[in-house]
């Protein structure tokens, strides 16, 4: 479970170009950045999921890009200027 204040966008897998993804990178909005798969850190069998999701997530000054197999949770909508 992430809090919501530290979440700052949830992609499609697909929409933010997982080009590279085997080397753990993939392209968001023409730039390449890291992100980590919480089914491989985790150990986990690789189930077929129809789409994997990217969360980018800010805790305090870092910025981390999450893969997750399934979005949960009720839904809030925040808009940022």
């Amino acid at each position: 479970m992430l809090p919501l204040e530290a979440v700052e966008e949830c992609l499609e897998l697909a929409a933010a170009c997982a080009h590279g993804a085997s080397a753990g990178l993939l392209s968001l909005r023409g730039v390449p950045v890291p992100f980590v798969s919480l089914r491989e850190v985790l150990g986990l069998a690789a189930p077929a999921v129809p789409r994997e999701s990217v969360i980018v997530v800010r805790p305090g000054d870092r910025r981390v890009r999450l893969v997750v197999d399934v979005l949960g949770g009720e839904c809030q909508a925040v808009i940022k200027p």
